[in-house]
């Protein structure tokens, strides 16, 4: 029998892992210390401070660079979005155009900003005269694309910095402190500059960086690129004649001084030691600063209670070591055991580590990404339910019993009146609107066929009233090739006809006709008829901006809209769907707003059944 090697043993258990870490950083850098504590006592003190600060620096500059990568990803992010680059080329008639896409922007803009504190504010300005905010704060008035500020912003081929200033260029503020970064807003159909994004960080979120970084060990400065002092580090005493020695030395230095090694300069000096680091993407320096004073206070000190402590230390870190490890493998033990059970289907999963720190915190995201999940595996099942009920309503609406009797009694009336050719035509028509309607199951069909069905259902209805509407279709035969979905002409052409006829209107026009914009294919159905009351078109719009899909008051005109409009928003988004405008006694125009789908050339061709 082969017995397995130790390193084998303990590289299969993390627990195990962790006890022999712990008992090398431990035990053997005592035994260590220990022995050699008299001869490198003072440069092991000063190697400690070097790292130290370099690594206490280190995650300054990552905190800070992290801080102004997050402005700067806010920058970028906006100037890829599609419904701000479209507001940044627009051209306002009318002031209350230009307010009313200010404040749409600014919504948006919001949303970005809420989850990062640090962030003062965004802003976003346009040659158009176009402002959007995400704060509360008031634009200064007058007009903005003259201050100095925001033409040198826009001159620039990037983004440009601004240390620490009184108040914000753009808003009106109190006596904020704020660090700002702005760069041209480029319109990505041209190229061409058209604004400028503005985003400022308030000042006292650098100020919580540098000031943890050395605690009360040393010092820090934060420099502009001209080496001007940003802010300074609360810590150790920093004298004026300190400060400035240090500057003069950070100024006039040399590589060959010393080395340089992952962008970061060591000088050292008789008076401090001097450690500091160069952002990659604000070219700011971050200086700390340690007195010598500081760093061999304590030398005699530290090596007494180094030899003192030897033994205890020896002989407790077997038993921390073995605590340690068991405190922290429990927990990942039991996120193992948690996650088996979720790989096997069980989403019923929690568990408790009972505990505050990053492993208890990352218990708790575990149990909320499993409501997560159950929840968004709820909303699919709960939208697909809907989906079907929407469909089956759209197809109950063709299969109407009194529908089908109608159009069946006048085909039957027509043979009985020999006319066998009219009784033909309705009775070809009833079986294509039916055909279609089906559809072999399938939620999108071609346009062409959407407008044969339409066409096929107005033969039939107009048969039946006798022809007391005449009717036109204007479809382009480039528009043919691309889907929709199914049912969607019909309902609004039942609303024309039963809600468009009257005593005063015995014969009406309905109109059926599509465009295409970037992206978008409209449908109209416009009639002369009757219209809709005022109060009855605004419970009606009311309705559809509430996306209901119950009949609720409007009777059957409000649920055959309102069907489809559910039906569209549900597959394709809250941007499209559908507008009711009317005016009573002279008529009623629906539009219909759906994607370009199913055609060659690039756009996406849709399934036939949504997930």
């Amino acid at each position: 029998m082969k017995i397995p090697k130790i390193s084998e043993v303990v590289g299969r258990s993390t627990k195990l892992q962790l006890l022999a870490d712990f008992l090398l950083i431990s035990i053997f850098p005592l035994l260590l210390l220990g022995l050699i504590t008299s001869v490198i006592c003072r440069n092991a003190l000063w190697n400690e401070a070097v790292n130290f600060s370099i690594q206490s620096e280190q995650l300054a500059l990552n905190d800070m660079e992290n801080l102004f990568k997050s402005a700067d990803t806010l920058c970028s992010t906006e100037m890829n979005d599609v419904s701000m680059q479209r507001r940044m080329r627009s051209q306002f008639s009318t002031l209350s155009e230009r307010y009313s896409t200010d404040l749409e922007g600014g919504m948006d803009l919001l949303s970005l900003t809420t989850y990062q504190p640090e962030i003062f504010g965004l802003y976003v300005m346009g040659e158009n005269g176009g402002s959007y905010k995400s704060n509360i704060y008031s634009f200064y008035s007058g007009d903005f694309r003259q201050s100095s500020w925001y033409q040198q912003i826009i001159s620039q081929d990037g983004a440009i910095w601004y240390k620490a200033h009184s108040g914000s260029f753009a808003v009106k503020t109190t006596d904020e402190s704020l660090i700002s970064v702005g760069m041209p807003y480029i319109d990505k159909a041209t190229g061409r500059k058209n604004g400028i994004i503005l985003v400022d960080i308030e000042e006292n979120a650098l100020l919580k960086i540098v000031n943890r970084s050395l605690g009360d060990r040393g010092c820090m400065l934060l420099l502009d690129g001209q080496n001007e002092i940003i802010n300074t580090s609360s810590g150790a005493g920093l004298s004026g004649s300190l400060r400035q020695y240090v500057l003069d030395r950070v100024k006039s230095y040399q590589a060959t001084e010393g080395e340089i090694k992952d962008n970061t300069a060591v000088i050292q000096t008789q008076k401090a030691l001097i450690v500091y680091q160069t952002s990659p993407l604000t070219h700011w320096k971050i200086i700390g600063i340690v007195p010598t004073a500081e760093i061999y206070g304590n030398i005699d000190v530290i090596a007494i209670v180094t030899l003192i402590l030897l033994a205890v230390f020896s002989a407790a870190a077997v038993g921390s070591s073995l605590y340690l490890a068991k405190k922290f493998t429990d927990p990942i033990r039991k996120l193992q055991q948690a996650m088996l059970s979720v790989e096997e289907g069980d989403f019923s999963t929690a568990i408790d580590l009972n505990r505050k720190d990053e492993l208890g915190q990352l218990g708790a995201s575990f149990n909320q990404m499993i409501k997560k999940i159950r929840r968004l595996m709820d909303l699919v099942y709960e939208k697909q339910v809907m989906l079907r009920k929407s469909e089956y309503k759209a197809l109950e609406a063709q299969i109407n019993p009194h529908f089908l009797y109608n159009s069946l009694d006048s085909i039957m009336w027509l043979l009985r009146m020999n006319r066998t050719e009219d009784a033909s035509v309705m009775l070809s028509s009833f079986t294509t609107l039916f055909r279609i309607s089906l559809s072999k199951g399938n939620d999108f069909i071609p346009i062409e066929k959407e407008v044969k069905h339409v066409e096929s259902y107005l033969v039939v209805q107009n048969m039946r009233y006798s022809k007391k509407f005449d009717y036109e279709v204007h479809v382009p035969p480039d528009l043919m090739k691309y889907h929709t979905l199914k049912l969607l002409l019909q309902p609004l052409v039942e609303n024309a006809i039963y809600h468009g006829l009257s005593v005063e209107k015995s014969k009406i026009l309905i109109s059926i006709s599509a465009r295409q914009l970037p992206g978008r294919i409209i449908f109209t159905v416009w009639d002369d008829g009757v219209g809709i009351p005022p109060e009855k078109l605004q419970a009606l719009q009311e309705a559809l901006n509430r996306e209901e899909s119950d009949t609720g008051g409007e009777g059957k005109a409000g649920y055959g809209l309102r069907n489809v409009n559910g039906r569209i928003k549900a597959y394709f988004g809250k941007e499209y769907g559908l507008t009711v405008a009317s005016k009573y006694g002279e008529g009623t125009t629906v539009e219909v707003v759906i994607p370009k789908i199913g055609a060659e050339g690039g756009e996406n061709h849709v399934q036939s059944h949504p997930v």
